[in-house]
C-alpha cells in the first residue's frame, strides 16, 4: 500500500510475521511514495531504552500498547496536524462502559466491561480477539517447554513473550497482561545484566592472561567479546538479522569453532599451537551442525513468513547433503587433529561421540518430517558436548 499511495500518518506495529516493523519501516522511508510520512511505533509496554532505538532507526514517535485514546488522539494531532481523519462505521458499536467502574484490576482473569472497551464497544470483534489469544495457547507453551530446556535461547523466548502480551492488551485479560508484561521486562533485564556479567568477566580472564605487559593481545580479546556479543544478538534481532539472510551458519562456525577454539587456546598457551585450527574446525562444524538442524525442523515454517536460512536457502534436498557434509567433515578434521598431534591413543576416546552423530546423519537423510528431527537435534549438542568433555578428560592422563 505504502508503494501505491502517499499516507498522512502510518501506525507501524513492532512484531509482525513477515517483516518486523524496523524493516518495513526503513523500506517505506527508503523508496515508497511515503518517504516523508510520519511513521509511528507500536508496541506493548515500550522500555524507554527501545523507544530511542525506535526513533535511531527510522520511527518517529512510539504509541504503547493497550492504546489509550487521548495518547492516539494527541499523537494524530502532533504528526496530521490539521488533517481530516475519516471515520468508519460499518459496524454498530455497543456502548462502552463507562470507566468510572473498576474494570481494570490487575488480578481479574477476564473482564467482559474492559474487553469491550479495548475492542472499542465491539462484541464480535472482542470475541474474534479473545479467540485468537486462546489459539496463540498452544505455540506459548511449546516455546515455554523449549526455553526451560534451552532449545531456544531468551532472545527468541522474549520475542514470543512479547507477541504473546501484545494479544493479552486487548482482550480484556488483565491478570495475564500483568503476568506476561513482568516475564518480558524481566528478561529484557536479564539479558542485559547477563551481557554486562559476561563482558565483566571475559574482561577479568583477558587481564589476567595478559596483564599490562601486552595491551594489544588485550584490546584484540576484549573486542572480539564485544563482537560475539552482538552476533549474539543480531542474529535474529533488528532490520538486518543475519540469521534471516542465509549467514547464521557462517557466524556459528567462526565463533563457536574458529574464534572460540583457537582464542581459548592463544589465551591460556600465549601461542597458536601447530594444529589446533583442526580442533577448531570439528567444534564449529559440530556446533554449525547443531543450528543447521533446527534450522531443518523450522524450514517450512521459516519459509512462510521469509525468514531465509540457510536451510530455507537450499531446500530439503541440498539441506541433507549439507548435514552430512558438516558431520563428516568434523569427523576429519578430528581425525587429522589426533593423527597430527601424535595424540597418545587414549585421546582417540573422544571420538566415540561421532557414534551418535553418524547416526544421526542417516536418520536425518530418511526423514520425511521435519517434526520428527526435534529428538534429533538433543542428540547432537550432546554429542559436541560429549567430544570436548573427552577430550579434556583424556588430556590428564
Amino acid at each position: 500500500q505504502a508503494q501505491r499511495q502517499p499516507f498522512d500518518l502510518i501506525f507501524m506495529d513492532i512484531q509482525m510475521p513477515v517483516l518486523d516493523g524496523i524493516t518495513a519501516c526503513m523500506e517505506i522511508k527508503n523508496n515508497s511514495k511515503n518517504i516523508k510520512t510520519p511513521i509511528i511505533a507500536v508496541t506493548a509496554h515500550v522500555l524507554p531504552s527501545e523507544k530511542v532505538l525506535f526513533l535511531e532507526q527510522g520511527m518517529d514517535d512510539c504509541l504503547a500498547k493497550p492504546i489509550d485514546e487521548a495518547a492516539l488522539q494527541q499523537i494524530i494531532d502532533k504528526w496530521t496536524k490539521d488533517k481530516p481523519i475519516i471515520e468508519s462505521e460499518d459496524e454498530q458499536i455497543e456502548e462502552i462502559p463507562s470507566p468510572e467502574h473498576n474494570i481494570t484490576s490487575e488480578n481479574t482473569s477476564f473482564n467482559r466491561q474492559l474487553a469491550l472497551r479495548q475492542a472499542a464497544g465491539k462484541k464480535d470483534l472482542a470475541k474474534e480477539m479473545l479467540r485468537m489469544l486462546t489459539n496463540e495457547f498452544p505455540m506459548l507453551i511449546e516455546q515455554v517447554n523449549k526455553a526451560i530446556t534451552a532449545e531456544i535461547d531468551n532472545v527468541h523466548f522474549a520475542q514470543a513473550i512479547h507477541k504473546f502480551h501484545g494479544g493479552c492488551v486487548y482482550c480484556g485479560v488483565p491478570k495475564l497482561c500483568k503476568v506476561t508484561s513482568i516475564i518480558e521486562k524481566e528478561l529484557k533485564q536479564g539479558m542485559v545484566l547477563t551481557a554486562v556479567i559476561t563482558l565483566f568477566l571475559a574482561s577479568l580472564l583477558i587481564f589476567t592472561a595478559f596483564g599490562s605487559d601486552h595491551m594489544v593481545l588485550s584490546f584484540i580479546f576484549f573486542n572480539l567479546g564485544i563482537a560475539a556479543i552482538i552476533a549474539a544478538v543480531k542474529y535474529t534481532v533488528g532490520a538486518n538479522a543475519y540469521g534471516y539472510k542465509a549467514m547464521g551458519d557462517l557466524f556459528v562456525f567462526l565463533f563457536f569453532g574458529i574464534v572460540g577454539v583457537v582464542g581459548c587456546y592463544f589465551l591460556f598457551s600465549k601461542s597458536l599451537g601447530n594444529h589446533v585450527f583442526f580442533l577448531a574446525i570439528t567444534i564449529g562444524c559440530m556446533s554449525t551442525a547443531v543450528l543447521n538442524l533446527n534450522n531443518m525442523r523450522d524450514r517450512i515454517q521459516d519459509a512462510k513468513v521469509q525468514k531465509n536460512t540457510l536451510a530455507v536457502v537450499l531446500g530439503a534436498k541440498n539441506v541433507k547433503k549439507y548435514h552430512s557434509v558438516l558431520i563428516i567433515s568434523a569427523l576429519v578434521s578430528a581425525l587429522v587433529y589426533l593423527f597430527a598431534s601424535q595424540a597418545k591413543p587414549l585421546y582417540y576416546c573422544a571420538l566415540i561421540a561421532f557414534i551418535p552423530l553418524l547416526i544421526n546423519m542417516f536418520k536425518v537423510f530418511k526423514n520425511e518430517d521435519p517434526a520428527l528431527l526435534d529428538p534429533e537435534l538433543k542428540k547432537i549438542a550432546l554429542s559436541t558436548f560429549v567430544f570436548a568433555l573427552l577430550l579434556f578428560v583424556t588430556s590428564f592422563f
